[in-house]
């Protein structure tokens, strides 16, 4: 994405993170930071816009893993992590929604956040690199 030609920029960033339980809070704040200065780095004043993950009933306030839910006659999907291991910094779409706006509230001047009903938009018109 850096180094590609763009008038315009949108990452979605969440989802599949917590469908696979690949990282902790801990990890997630450093690495959207990482991730976001490698996009300014090619495109420093290039309008950005982060889109908080979509709506999943699933895994709004339960951590992943995902599993099969095999019973009866449809598959379905169910989160198969506790609530409680949030507090261990297990990551679920609502702390990942809140984790993005405030990073990039953080991140520069021109941030507009936005919730709807299926999703939270955070809105980051970084205008020059300084605005890390």
């Amino acid at each position: 994405m850096r180094d590609t030609p763009a008038d315009f920029i949108s990452v979605e960033i969440g989802i599949n993170l917590v469908n696979a339980d690949v990282m902790r809070l801990r990890a997630f704040t450093p690495a959207v930071h990482g991730f976001l200065d490698t996009i300014r780095e090619g495109h420093p004043t290039t309008p950005l816009l982060v889109v908080s993950p979509i709506y999943c009933p699933i895994h709004e306030d339960t951590p992943a893993p995902g599993a099969f839910d095999l019973a009866g006659s449809q598959v379905r999907f169910q989160a198969a992590g506790d609530p409680a291991e949030r507090a261990s910094g297990k990551l679920t779409l609502g702390i990942i929604r809140d984790e993005l706006a405030r990073i990039t509230a953080q991140r520069g001047p021109a941030i507009r956040t936005c919730t709807t009903s299926t999703a939270s938009i955070s809105t980051a018109r970084l205008t020059s690199p300084s605005c890390r």
